[in-house]
């Protein structure tokens, strides 16, 4: 067989896996993709199968208008036992990314947890909440979502895209005056603080 022949089939095959791939990928797409949706507190939820790259956590932030919005989020866990576990903090224009690993693991616990205690680990979804805030030119605006995730497929690794849309009209504003001085307040708080040896606190796994 000639190199020319054997180069063309070469580049047939690599397309025909390219194409196969493709298929492959939007059919996943299409029958493994699940969409939970909120409406009375304006939250979607879309689980994805990772399968080109890995998996992500992205929130969306949209306000009334469906304009994207500056956000910083604080991100927690209601753990097992009851407690509160710190997740994530980010900020973003429109969106952020949240450490999927430490979902994932968040997820892993409740399931190991429920397995424990002799129960279906698939009968709980349990909550993430995000503190909030939406940045403007004159100030913030504040808000608090619970959002309950599908363990089953956080532990598959599969991808969510979150989108929370807010009525930002409707939610406590502070003043940009009023956040300097606040700021102001914290940081003296913070020097004196620092003035006293503390012991470092553990570190909580998931």
């Amino acid at each position: 067989m000639s190199m020319g022949l054997r180069l063309g089939w070469l580049v047939i095959t690599v397309l025909v896996i390219a194409v196969l791939a493709s298929v492959l990928g939007v059919y996943a797409y299409v029958v493994f993709n699940t969409v939970v949706e909120d409406p009375t507190f304006n939250v979607t939820a879309r689980y994805v199968p990772s399968l080109l790259s890995g998996p992500s956590f992205v929130v969306h932030i949209y306000n009334e208008s469906g304009q994207p919005v500056i956000t910083c989020l604080s991100v927690y866990g209601l753990m097992p036992n009851g407690s509160i576990g710190p997740i994530d903090f980010r900020c973003g224009r429109g969106s952020v990314s949240l450490n999927y690993t430490v979902i994932r693991d968040f997820a892993k616990s409740w399931r190991d947890s429920l397995r424990a205690m002799g129960n279906d680990p698939d009968i709980a979804e349990p909550g993430l909440i995000m503190l909030g805030v939406v940045v403007y030119s004159n100030g913030i605006r504040s808000f608090i979502k619970g959002v309950p995730i599908n363990t089953t497929l956080i532990t598959r690794s599969y991808s969510v895209d979150l989108s929370i849309r807010l009525n930002t009209t409707e939610l406590p504003i502070i003043p940009r005056n009023e956040l300097t001085k606040l700021t102001s307040t914290a940081s003296m708080s913070l020097s004196t603080t620092r003035q006293w040896r503390c012991r470092p606190g553990r570190q909580v796994k998931y």
